[in-house]
């Protein structure tokens, strides 16, 4: 009799699942007005050996041509932050209405964010209004007009048999993306396993995994499978995606099917070197952006010999510099340099106050009072926007509206610093060594006011791979106004391109900071436009 009971209960839950698996269309969200004007696909995918990890992913279509559009899979940093950071706070067609007051009974409004990446460049503002901008090109003999639609601001010159609307129509062709955001590894945002000992996790197994969700999602989306292919994502992810673009790689080499038509990658402010590299590489960027005197960086660099973060303990002077210069810049915001260092009130009183740079590590300490003496009422503080998270995803309607499996997490966490999870790979140059003997492309940006992983040290790792350089540093713009600079190396399709852009004004998860230029960047870069 218990035996009939318990295997008609372990039916019954199996059945669910496999009920529950099927993707789900997304229709309404609570907090937005309306229907969505976009394609929102939620669902989870089992991946290891008995499937016993189930990994939740959101699906957004391009707005432009989902039949020819790149598909593009998104990972955040972390390890453990939610996919759905990225969407709502960086790249995706929604964001939070900072502007609204809501109360706190209230699920936080959304409003529809002009600068997706699954939204066409050119459509996310009206280009009719910039005449004086496209007019602002150089042509050149024999050159269509595609090709010096790229040059905006080199020369002011007369385009004969050119008006407005062919300019406009010209500059549409280019590519915005389908994406798949996805929780990795297990225990990030929706994603949970079915065992304890399955929510375990590390780089190589999370990288397996993803694999495995890539081609198992293929399986059910056949239509995709001749999408162009991509793998994205920031910070962290900077190891991780390396790791999954070579999996894919060995596994059409193998001819796994369904074979994945990937292309090739792109990452902001990559998490790339070994950590003692990227600190080195931070004293470097504070000096260069004037946050430490000539003296005390020359006197550092002296004194440690190049290598601030190994440094001898009976080295007194390297110490007594490396101290100086901690604390001349301890109290920065990490992620943008210029704006406010904004902390939170934690429950506990041993975290009273946390960073946003240890915050991105982990959110479980945060809770729904912000920080709230008057006299910091006039600062702004990004991080603010990111307890609206928390309130959005732990609301019940928000949770049925996704099909989250009930009982399948408890508390929703943006970055959850508890994982279970081993960092093991340190080092990812050799991957992109490895990658420049292939025909794929590669997108690597820099918000150029991050010091966390500073546009200093991604160009050294960059430089050290010793790729032809085909255009060297110069500005790109966005509007007719500087929006980074950019260099390339290789030439696409006959070997490894990889295109490095800086974006101005932008912090360590640059969409963030500049969603515009953002956007434009990564357009021109899928149509292999000029930026």
């Amino acid at each position: 009799m218990n035996v009939l009971f318990f295997f008609f209960i372990f039916f019954f839950i199996t059945l669910i699942s496999k009920i529950q698996a099927k993707p789900h269309i997304v229709n309404s969200l609570p907090g937005y007005d309306g229907h969505l004007p976009f394609t929102l696909e939620t669902g989870y995918v089992g991946v290891g050996e008995k499937e016993e990890v189930q990994l939740f992913y959101y699906f957004i279509e391009s707005e432009r041509d989902v039949q020819n559009d790149p598909l593009m899979l998104w990972l955040t940093g972390g390890p453990g932050c939610s996919a759905f950071s990225g969407l709502v706070f960086e790249i995706g067609p929604v964001t939070f209405d900072t502007s609204d007051t809501n109360s706190g009974l209230d699920v936080p409004k959304l409003k529809l964010n002009p600068y997706s990446w699954t939204k066409q460049f050119s459509s996310s503002r009206k280009l009719q209004k910039e005449t004086i901008d496209l007019y602002r090109i150089v042509q050149r003999a024999n050159e269509p007009l595609r090709e010096y639609l790229q040059r905006f601001n080199q020369e002011k010159i007369s385009i004969q048999d050119c008006d407005v609307g062919t300019t406009i129509q010209a500059y549409r062709q280019g590519l915005v993306a389908t994406i798949i955001f996805l929780d990795s590894p297990v225990g990030t945002g929706f994603s949970y396993a079915t065992t304890y000992d399955a929510y375990y996790s590390d780089d190589d197994l999370q990288s397996a995994h993803i694999y495995d969700f890539l081609r198992k999602w293929l399986v059910d989306h056949p239509k995709f499978r001749r999408n162009t292919f991509y793998v994205a994502g920031d910070s962290y992810s900077g190891l991780i995606v390396p790791m999954v673009v070579l999996e894919i790689l060995n596994g059409n080499e193998l001819e796994h099917q369904p074979k994945i038509n990937l292309k090739g990658y792109v990452l902001g402010n990559p998490t790339t070197t070994d950590y003692s590299e990227i600190m080195n590489s931070q004293i470097k960027y504070f000096h260069r952006v004037s946050l430490l005197s000539d003296e005390l960086y020359q006197l550092a660099e002296v004194s440690c010999n190049g290598d601030y973060f190994n440094a001898d303990e009976s080295n007194t002077k390297c110490l007594l510099a490396h101290r100086a210069i901690s604390e001349a810049t301890s109290s920065l915001d990490k992620a943008h340099v210029l704006e406010h260092n904004c902390v939170y009130v934690s429950p506990k009183p041993t975290k009273k106050f946390q960073s946003r740079e240890n915050q991105m590590k982990d959110d479980n300490n945060i809770n729904s009072h912000y920080l709230g003496d008057q006299k910091l009422q006039y600062l702004f503080c990004r991080n603010q926007d990111f307890l609206l998270s928390y309130t959005w995803a732990d609301d019940s309607r928000v949770r049925e509206a996704l099909n989250i499996r009930e009982g399948s997490i408890d508390r929703w966490v943006r970055c959850n610093g508890s994982i279970s999870y081993k960092g093991y790979l340190h080092n990812a140059f050799e991957y992109h060594q490895n990658f420049t003997k292939k025909y794929l492309q590669a997108l690597i940006y820099s918000g150029d006011q991050d010091s966390l992983v500073s546009y200093v040290g991604t160009l050294e790792w960059i430089n050290q791979l010793q790729i032809t350089i085909t255009e060297d540093w110069r500005p790109w713009f966005v509007d007719g106004q500087i929006a980074g600079y950019v260099t390339e190396f290789g030439s696409f399709p006959y070997q490894y391109h990889l295109v490095y852009a800086t974006i101005k004004g932008a912090g360590h998860t640059a969409p963030e900071y500049k969603p515009r230029e953002s956007l434009a960047m990564i357009d021109r870069w899928f149509s292999l436009s000029l930026l």
